[in-house]
């Protein structure tokens, strides 16, 4: 449950600290852990307050606020979208829908016989997994493992999934 008062929250992305980049022209893309302050206006939107590019602050990642300047500002701002996009689409999307139903649907699949009640229960909301298992296996086959589009992107996932 959400906490009922306070008007300033942050969001933390440790989870992406680890994650290896790909190269491009020879240097790794930035992909920051980043820290985000935010504050809730009174007309309900969230503003950004201060960024810290790192979970711990140093020379080389120091807090950025409004008041920087402008281009420095907005580069910060920048990056939180950036790995606010690639921990939507990694962490919110890629593993909590499409690797969590795979590992259930071939669980079932491999190890219950049909005439298992357990099977019974699961197959009909499995039905509609189907779709969102091929893409799962054909996004593994064509992007990530064999080097496709995964080469232009920001993270190097051959090196994140387990094969």
């Amino acid at each position: 449950m959400y906490p009922q008062k306070g008007n300033v929250f942050i969001v933390d992305y440790k989870i992406m600290e680890a994650l290896p980049t790909t190269i491009m022209a020879g240097k790794p893309v930035p992909l920051t852990a980043a820290l985000c302050l935010l504050y809730l206006t009174p007309a309900k939107k969230l503003m950004p307050i201060a960024i810290q590019l790192g979970q711990i602050p140093s020379k080389d990642k120091p807090i950025f606020l409004p008041s920087d300047s402008e281009v420095d500002w907005l580069l910060a701002k920048l990056y939180v979208r950036h790995v606010d996009t690639l921990h939507g689409e990694f962490v919110s999307h890629l593993h909590n829908t499409h690797l969590t139903a795979e590992v259930f649907a071939m669980a079932t699949l491999r190890n219950l016989p049909k005439i298992h009640p357990l099977y019974k229960l699961l197959i009909p909301f499995m039905s509609t997994q189907w779709p969102v298992l091929l893409f799962t296996v054909l996004g593994e086959t064509l992007i990530i493992w064999t080097g496709g589009a995964d080469e232009k992107g920001p993270v190097d996932l051959r090196f994140t999934l387990p094969s």
